[in-house]
Protein backbone atom coordinates (compact mmCIF):
# COMPACT_ATOMS: atom_id res chain seq x y z
CA UNK A 1 0.00 0.00 0.00
CA UNK A 2 2.39 2.74 1.16
CA UNK A 3 5.48 0.70 1.96
CA UNK A 4 7.08 2.17 -1.17
CA UNK A 5 7.77 5.16 1.07
CA UNK A 6 10.24 3.09 3.09
CA UNK A 7 13.77 3.71 1.86
CA UNK A 8 15.50 0.86 3.67
CA UNK A 9 15.28 -2.52 1.88
CA UNK A 10 15.88 -4.41 5.13
CA UNK A 11 12.88 -2.62 6.68
CA UNK A 12 10.72 -3.59 3.69
CA UNK A 13 11.76 -7.24 3.97
CA UNK A 14 11.06 -7.23 7.73
CA UNK A 15 7.67 -5.65 7.00
CA UNK A 16 6.96 -8.35 4.41
CA UNK A 17 7.80 -11.03 6.96
CA UNK A 18 5.68 -9.37 9.66
CA UNK A 19 2.65 -8.94 7.40
CA UNK A 20 2.83 -12.53 6.21
CA UNK A 21 3.16 -13.89 9.74
CA UNK A 22 0.26 -11.74 10.95
CA UNK A 23 -1.84 -12.88 7.99
CA UNK A 24 -1.32 -16.56 8.78
CA UNK A 25 -1.36 -16.32 12.58
CA UNK A 26 -5.07 -17.17 12.67
CA UNK A 27 -4.79 -20.01 10.12
CA UNK A 28 -7.05 -18.03 7.74
CA UNK A 29 -4.84 -16.69 4.95
CA UNK A 30 -7.45 -15.41 2.54
CA UNK A 31 -7.03 -14.13 -0.99
CA UNK A 32 -7.20 -10.45 0.00
CA UNK A 33 -4.46 -10.84 2.60
CA UNK A 34 -2.43 -12.80 0.08
CA UNK A 35 -2.83 -9.93 -2.39
CA UNK A 36 -1.40 -7.39 0.08
CA UNK A 37 1.55 -9.66 0.86
CA UNK A 38 2.12 -10.31 -2.87
CA UNK A 39 2.14 -6.57 -3.60
CA UNK A 40 4.89 -6.08 -1.04
CA UNK A 41 6.83 -9.03 -2.47
CA UNK A 42 6.80 -7.35 -5.87
CA UNK A 43 7.89 -4.08 -4.31
CA UNK A 44 10.75 -5.86 -2.54
CA UNK A 45 11.71 -7.69 -5.72
CA UNK A 46 11.47 -11.14 -4.13
CA UNK A 47 9.49 -14.31 -4.62
CA UNK A 48 10.45 -15.52 -1.17
CA UNK A 49 9.04 -14.47 2.17
CA UNK A 50 11.82 -14.18 4.74
CA UNK A 51 11.66 -16.29 7.88
CA UNK A 52 14.19 -14.69 10.21
CA UNK A 53 12.25 -13.86 13.36
CA UNK A 54 9.11 -14.34 15.42
CA UNK A 55 6.27 -11.83 15.31
CA UNK A 56 7.40 -10.50 18.69
CA UNK A 57 10.97 -10.02 17.42
CA UNK A 58 9.70 -8.22 14.32
CA UNK A 59 7.59 -5.92 16.46
CA UNK A 60 10.68 -5.17 18.55
CA UNK A 61 12.67 -4.51 15.38
CA UNK A 62 10.25 -1.76 14.33
CA UNK A 63 9.63 -0.45 17.85
CA UNK A 64 12.79 1.70 17.82
CA UNK A 65 12.46 2.91 14.23
CA UNK A 66 11.60 6.52 13.44
CA UNK A 67 7.98 7.70 13.63
CA UNK A 68 7.50 7.72 9.85
CA UNK A 69 8.55 4.07 9.59
CA UNK A 70 6.27 3.09 12.48
CA UNK A 71 3.36 4.92 10.80
CA UNK A 72 3.99 3.08 7.54
CA UNK A 73 4.21 -0.28 9.31
CA UNK A 74 1.03 0.40 11.28
CA UNK A 75 -0.79 1.51 8.11
CA UNK A 76 0.22 -1.68 6.31
CA UNK A 77 -0.90 -3.78 9.29
CA UNK A 78 -4.24 -1.97 9.40
CA UNK A 79 -4.74 -2.60 5.68
CA UNK A 80 -4.05 -6.28 6.28
CA UNK A 81 -6.44 -6.42 9.23
CA UNK A 82 -9.31 -4.65 7.50
CA UNK A 83 -8.98 -6.13 4.03
CA UNK A 84 -10.96 -9.23 4.97
CA UNK A 85 -13.37 -7.47 7.37
CA UNK A 86 -12.37 -9.92 10.07
CA UNK A 87 -9.91 -9.70 12.93
CA UNK A 88 -9.28 -12.83 14.93
CA UNK A 89 -8.49 -12.80 18.62
CA UNK A 90 -4.86 -13.67 17.82
CA UNK A 91 -4.58 -10.81 15.32
CA UNK A 92 -6.16 -8.43 17.83
CA UNK A 93 -3.69 -9.43 20.55
CA UNK A 94 -0.74 -8.80 18.22
CA UNK A 95 -2.34 -5.55 17.08
CA UNK A 96 -2.63 -4.34 20.69
CA UNK A 97 0.99 -5.32 21.28
CA UNK A 98 2.05 -3.35 18.17
CA UNK A 99 0.12 -0.23 19.23
CA UNK A 100 1.76 -0.29 22.64
CA UNK A 101 5.26 -0.94 21.26
CA UNK A 102 4.92 1.79 18.61
CA UNK A 103 3.45 4.32 21.05
CA UNK A 104 0.06 4.78 19.37
CA UNK A 105 -3.21 5.10 21.26
CA UNK A 106 -6.39 3.26 20.22
CA UNK A 107 -7.89 6.63 19.20
CA UNK A 108 -4.91 7.46 16.96
CA UNK A 109 -5.03 3.99 15.45
CA UNK A 110 -8.76 4.33 14.72
CA UNK A 111 -8.16 7.62 12.89
CA UNK A 112 -5.29 6.09 10.94
CA UNK A 113 -7.53 3.11 10.11
CA UNK A 114 -10.15 5.41 8.54
CA UNK A 115 -7.46 6.95 6.36
CA UNK A 116 -6.04 3.54 5.44
CA UNK A 117 -9.47 2.18 4.50
CA UNK A 118 -10.16 5.18 2.27
CA UNK A 119 -6.74 4.92 0.62
CA UNK A 120 -7.12 1.17 0.14
CA UNK A 121 -10.55 1.60 -1.48
CA UNK A 122 -9.26 4.25 -3.87
CA UNK A 123 -6.28 2.02 -4.72
CA UNK A 124 -8.54 -0.95 -5.44
CA UNK A 125 -10.88 1.19 -7.57
CA UNK A 126 -7.94 2.56 -9.53
CA UNK A 127 -6.51 -0.93 -10.12
CA UNK A 128 -9.92 -2.12 -11.32
CA UNK A 129 -10.08 0.88 -13.66
CA UNK A 130 -6.62 0.15 -15.10
CA UNK A 131 -6.94 -3.62 -15.43
CA UNK A 132 -10.61 -4.10 -16.36
CA UNK A 133 -11.61 -3.01 -19.87
CA UNK A 134 -15.28 -3.17 -18.93
CA UNK A 135 -14.83 -0.99 -15.84
CA UNK A 136 -17.52 1.69 -15.66
CA UNK A 137 -16.43 4.95 -14.03
CA UNK A 138 -20.07 5.68 -13.21
CA UNK A 139 -19.97 2.78 -10.73
CA UNK A 140 -17.64 4.83 -8.51
CA UNK A 141 -20.26 7.44 -7.79
CA UNK A 142 -17.79 10.27 -8.24
CA UNK A 143 -19.16 13.71 -8.94
CA UNK A 144 -17.25 16.04 -11.21
CA UNK A 145 -17.57 19.74 -10.58
CA UNK A 146 -19.29 21.53 -13.43
CA UNK A 147 -17.80 24.94 -12.55
CA UNK A 148 -16.56 26.93 -15.49
CA UNK A 149 -14.10 29.77 -15.74
CA UNK A 150 -17.12 32.10 -15.71
CA UNK A 151 -17.79 31.02 -12.11
CA UNK A 152 -14.38 32.27 -10.96
CA UNK A 153 -14.59 35.63 -9.25
CA UNK A 154 -11.43 37.73 -9.67
CA UNK A 155 -12.29 39.51 -6.43
CA UNK A 156 -11.68 36.22 -4.55
CA UNK A 157 -8.09 36.05 -5.79
CA UNK A 158 -5.34 38.13 -4.21
CA UNK A 159 -1.85 37.70 -5.67
CA UNK A 160 -0.36 38.95 -2.41
CA UNK A 161 -1.57 35.75 -0.73
CA UNK A 162 0.90 33.78 -2.84
CA UNK A 163 3.98 35.97 -2.58
CA UNK A 164 6.84 35.12 -0.25
CA UNK A 165 6.92 37.67 2.54
CA UNK A 166 10.71 37.92 2.44
CA UNK A 167 10.92 37.78 -1.37
CA UNK A 168 14.03 35.61 -0.95
CA UNK A 169 15.04 32.88 -3.35
CA UNK A 170 14.18 29.35 -2.22
CA UNK A 171 17.18 27.37 -1.01
CA UNK A 172 16.72 23.63 -0.50
CA UNK A 173 17.79 22.11 2.81
CA UNK A 174 19.44 18.72 2.66
CA UNK A 175 19.72 16.03 5.31
CA UNK A 176 23.22 15.14 6.36
CA UNK A 177 22.74 11.71 4.80
CA UNK A 178 21.89 13.09 1.36
CA UNK A 179 24.20 14.54 -1.24
CA UNK A 180 23.98 18.27 -1.90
Amino acid sequence: MISFMMENQEDKLKLLELLYKLAICDDQYDVDEEFIVAQLQVECGTDEIPDTATIEELISYFENKDLQTRKIVLSEILALIYVDDYISLTEHLYYSQILEAFGFTEDEAERIAVLVQAFFQVSMDFMAFVHNDAFDLDDLGLEVSQESDDDFDDDDFDEDDFEDEDDEEFTPVYNDDEEN
